[in-house]
């Protein structure tokens, strides 16, 4: 990856273990550079008179991998350790028979590639830590202003994804500027995202420094989007619009399978390898085919979408494949919640209050009401499972409509008019007793709402997926109870 201090950690190595390598330190870049040419113009710069004397007698005749191998085997000084830096390098078989094979010779490669080789031994780096990231900005502002928005501060490192180079080049930035506020330069890149141009400074202004950062952020980045196949750039601009910083690789099999975006599976696979082996994407050791992507990589990853001649088509296809993968896992996620949610709705029907009136035999001018009508669910089922809309633009959250069929059992009592009298002060009739009564097992149709929201960090992990009972509604709230006939008559005292 870009940006995380490779050619920064191999300058401090060779300037700390200098005395360890008497032989010399040979310094050579190998991105855009013809390397067996670059060792003998260095060979040409550092021997002395009458080594480059023969050296120059004999070049003529030898082809310029030959003149290589001249200039290892005739290195001064004869003796001692040497270091080879080779700088940047994107392809180890250009490098491979060039290098020498004495082992006085130690050879030091920084790459953006993850294993270049099984022979080499690898020293990944990755981010800073948040701690790590607070303390060197702290040492590149040199202002106070670390310590005086701590809280700012801490936002700022994440925003930068803790990368050292995006770091360094806002802790320059914010030395240039001291009143330059934490929060203003935080406000400006959310802004302006990787155009700002304390990100984005111009080769002229990068040249005006005695850092080893050649680049800015976006240039850093572009060195690695041009090692991409096409098909490789299309996967990366599809994986930053998804919404989690936790990517299931099987959003991207999804995509191709259903043919929402039409790619074949072998490229698919090539797309993968280049994306992980260029540190675009990270895979998470703790979660099976599942990647990460850095911040700045995704924010770059997403201007290129934006640049892109077709990005409102490529962007609609794109987010319509990631619909259809959410979509899916959200139908997946309702069935396998349908018993829980079938429980709700049974715990939800029997605390709603329902009502029934019945006319008195002696009284028909008078409306008795049932006291305290309960029904008890005997079975649940739902017959009908319709999604209404999805809640938001990055499809998260999934709003159900079910139809379910209630099997229920009322059960209400009534005023006992033989256990009556009508009290004497105000004429008031006053019950002494009421008579339980069990309907009959009816059925009714419920209609109810449920949301399905995934966590926006980590769509799979089914702990976090939430599966809310949000409404009951078309309940039946009136059931049917015969009451028992009354067939004792009898009159009221005054």
């Amino acid at each position: 990856m870009g940006g995380v201090g490779k050619t920064e950690l191999a300058t401090q190595y060779a300037q700390q273990h200098e005395a360890d390598y008497p032989g010399g330190i040979c310094w050579l870049p190998a991105r855009e550079s013809n390397l067996a040419n670059g060792i003998v113009q260095f060979f040409l710069l550092r021997m002395e008179q009458e080594v480059l004397k023969e050296f120059k007698e004999i070049r003529s005749e030898l082809n310029l991998q030959k003149q290589v191998e001249w200039c290892w085997q005739h290195w001064e000084p004869s003796e001692g350790l040497v270091l080879v830096v080779l700088d940047d390098v994107t392809d180890l078989g250009s490098c491979r028979e060039i290098l020498p094979t004495v082992k006085r010779f130690h050879v030091l490669v920084t790459t953006r590639q993850r294993h270049l080789d099984s022979n080499v031994f690898e020293l990944p780096l990755d981010v800073l830590s948040l701690k790590e990231a607070f303390e060197l900005l702290t040492t590149l502002e040199g202002e106070g202003r670390m310590q005086q928005e701590p809280e700012t501060a801490e936002e700022l490192c994440k925003w930068l994804g803790c990368l050292p180079l995006g770091l360094e080049l806002v802790g320059r930035y914010l030395k240039k500027d001291p009143d330059l506020s934490l929060a203003e330069m935080l406000e400006r890149l959310e802004a302006q995202r990787l155009q700002d141009e304390a990100l984005d400074p111009s080769e002229q202004q990068m040249q005006q420094t005695f850092s080893t950062a050649a680049r800015g952020v976006r240039a850093a980045f572009e060195l690695s989007w041009r090692e991409l196949a096409p098909i490789s750039q299309l996967v990366g601009q599809l994986l930053s619009l998804f919404k989690p910083t936790v990517i299931p690789w099987e959003l991207v099999t999804f995509s191709s399978d259903t043919q929402l975006l039409n790619w074949a599976n072998t490229d698919i696979k090539l797309a993968k390898q280049q994306l992980y082996s260029l540190y675009l994407i990270q895979r998470l050791e703790e979660r099976e085919a599942c990647y990460e992507i850095h911040h700045l990589i995704r924010e770059f990853l997403q201007y290129k979408v934006a640049a892109s001649e077709q990005a409102n088509a490529r962007k609609a296809t794109f987010l319509l494949a990631i619909k259809a993968y959410y979509q899916k896992l959200a139908g997946e996620m309702l069935e396998q919640n349908l018993n829980e949610i079938e429980e709700r709705l049974a715990e939800e029907f029997e605390q709603l209050e329902f009502s029934e009136r019945w006319r008195h035999p002696r009284e028909m001018d008078r409306l008795v009401d049932f006291d305290e009508i309960t029904v008890t669910v005997d079975s649940v089922k739902i017959i009908k499972k319709s999604i209404i809309d999805n809640i938001d633009d990055e499809y998260s959250q999934f709003k159900y409509e079910l139809s379910s069929e209630i099997v229920f059992t009322p059960d209400g009592s009534y005023l006992d008019l033989d256990m009556c009298y009508r009290d004497p002060d105000d004429g008031e009739l006053v019950f002494l007793n009421t008579i339980t009564e069990v309907g009959e097992q009816q059925t009714g149709i419920v209609t109810a709402k449920v949301d399905i929201a995934f966590d926006a960090n980590d769509p799979l992990d089914a702990n976090e997926v939430e599966v809310e009972f949000v409404e009951l509604v078309d309940a039946p709230t009136e059931v049917k109870i015969e009451p028992v006939d009354i067939k004792m008559s009898f009159d009221f005292e005054e």
